[in-house]
């Protein structure tokens, strides 16, 4: 296998506009041998740095740990290749490498199901996987290209993907695929009901396919929830209707047959493949702080992981991303109204998202006015197409049932807009 390894790296070298096929195949972990490891390393800082990659750079740069004979050796396996059928080869070699090596980690797992541990699946399709070749994909990069991509989506219809809160989705226009909003609040200000609300507005009207992660609530629960909300009871009242027979439940079930529901705990990785085996489109995860994560030490680190890698699924996949974030107690008990700067000790989220709306509700305070009962506060913190606003919302704590008190947002729009 050494020698596939050197044939690898002397491709990325003697052909580096093939790096990044490499790149997205292969990890710190992927080469054996340490000095297919350096070499590797350097190659990959100087792709990143946007320095020149050529033999005599990386001899130059590595002369001093690995001998002149290693790179003899690596230059000896491109004989008898051709610049046409670089691609191919790069392709097999790589497949070589990454089934050895998933081979070796699956037999590991199932010696330990003979040892009697219980089997992880999950880890299983992730090695699974991790034996697949990814091709990279080739882009037009021409203004043509770029210009055209304009004018079909300025053409196409709308994709009618709104948050049924209307000024918010006036200020937004219709979400694209490929976008995430994320929706942030302590625990108790209707993170849950906000993407259950919305989620009840889009399922009748978009004819994309829809998945809902809930990684924190039991589905039974969830599905629980959302029957509060279509038939506006409280819990206690929709089991007490549904035994009396009294609940339109063929209704409900159609309205949401072909929504699929996910209640397990998942990584970015394990909801990207979950997207491209349902054929999913829009996407709900509740929540951020819950996804599996297998980088980072600290929490800021795994949150930062997190975040990019949600956002790279959601323009990679085209898929549009409703994303629900828990709030440090920076936001206090859920009363103070939320601010961007809320986010940022969460790593990257500011960044990676497209739109951001802030979630509070006054009345959890103690001593609140009893104006505020039956509130919730909401804020637009970041709306790249445009003014950021906030709302005042109808809460029913019993149903889950939110909507936009429209005269309030009327007065948020002019004094904002005005300012």
């Amino acid at each position: 296998m050494i020698d596939t390894e050197r044939s690898i790296l002397a491709i990325m070298i003697q052909f580096p506009e093939h790096v990044e096929t490499v790149l997205i195949n292969c990890d710190d972990g992927f080469f054996k041998w340490p000095e297919n490891q350096r070499v590797f390393k350097t190659i990959k800082d100087l792709y990143i740095g946007k320095s020149l990659t050529d033999w005599e750079t990386i001899i130059d740069l590595l002369k001093s740990e690995i001998p002149a004979t290693w790179f003899m050796s690596m230059q000896d396996t491109l004989r008898g290749t051709y610049p046409m059928g670089i691609e191919a080869t790069l392709l097999e070699k790589i497949k070589i490498v990454k089934e050895d090596k998933a081979k070796r980690a699956l037999l590991a797992e199932i010696n330990k199901e003979l040892l009697g541990h219980t089997p992880n699946f999950d880890r299983l399709g992730a090695l699974v996987d991790k034996g697949k070749v990814i091709k990279f994909a080739q882009e037009e990069t021409d203004f043509q290209a770029a210009y055209d991509a304009y004018l079909q989506w300025k053409e196409r219809r709308p994709t009618n993907i709104v948050t049924g809160f209307p000024t918010f989705d006036r200020l937004t226009d219709n979400f694209d695929y490929g976008e995430l909003v994320s929706v942030m609040g302590r625990t108790t200000t209707a993170k849950t009901w906000t993407a259950l609300n919305i989620l009840n507005r889009l399922i009748s009207h978009v004819d994309a396919k829809i998945g809902f992660f809930s990684m924190e609530m039991a589905k039974s629960a969830l599905i629980e929830r959302m029957m509060q909300l279509d038939f506006e009871l409280s819990r206690y009242d929709v089991h007490k209707e549904r035994i009396a027979g009294r609940l339109n439940e063929k209704e409900f079930f159609d309205k949401y047959r072909d929504l699929n529901v996910y209640g397990r705990v998942y990584s970015v990785k394990e909801v990207e493949r979950l997207v491209d085996r349902d054929g999913l489109k829009i996407i709900f995860l509740d929540y951020l702080q819950l996804m599996k994560v297998g980088e980072g030490n600290s929490i800021y680190e795994k949150t930062t992981y997190r975040m990019q890698e949600t956002k790279e699924m959601a323009k990679n996949k085209g898929v549009m991303v409703f994303l629900m974030v828990q709030l440090s107690r920076k936001a206090e008990g859920g009363w103070i109204p939320v601010t961007i700067d809320m986010a940022r000790e969460s790593g990257s989220i500011e960044e990676s998202s497209d739109f951001i709306i802030g979630t509070w509700d006054p009345s959890l305070q103690e001593g609140a006015s009893v104006k505020h009962d039956g509130q919730l506060r909401m804020r637009l913190l970041k709306n790249k197409r445009g003014p950021t606003i906030g709302i005042t919302c109808s809460f029913s704590k019993i149903s889950g049932k939110i909507y936009e008190l429209e005269k309030e947002g009327e007065l948020w729009i002019k004094k904002e807009l005005s300012s």
